[in-house]
């Protein structure tokens, strides 16, 4: 399952499976965010011949909490969340 601070529809989901007969496994989460790889190619400075390959990948998502527009989601609420919570991750490749 997907962590449940980035599951969008998840209030849904969950009015929807209390009723009798509706499984939790017709829903998937959605999840905002975004996903991007780049390649880069170039020739290796001190080595003739040679060339350094590099793949980099950034991945984030959007926490579904405290969401809204700058001026309606701002700062931490008094349990410590921050307005409009993004989570980033990046993956680097490095070939010679």
């Amino acid at each position: 399952g997907s962590e449940r601070s980035f599951v969008w529809n998840r209030r849904l989901a969950e009015q929807l499976t209390r009723q009798q007969g509706v499984s939790s496994r017709w829903f998937l989460p959605v999840i905002q965010g975004h996903v991007q790889a780049e390649f880069c190619r170039h020739r290796h400075p001190d080595a003739h011949g040679w060339e350094v390959q590099v793949a980099l990948l950034l991945i984030s998502r959007r926490g579904s909490g405290r969401a809204g527009t700058r001026y309606n989601a701002r700062g931490l609420d008094d349990n410590g969340d921050v307005g409009n919570l993004i989570e980033t991750e990046q993956l680097a490749n490095i070939r010679l």
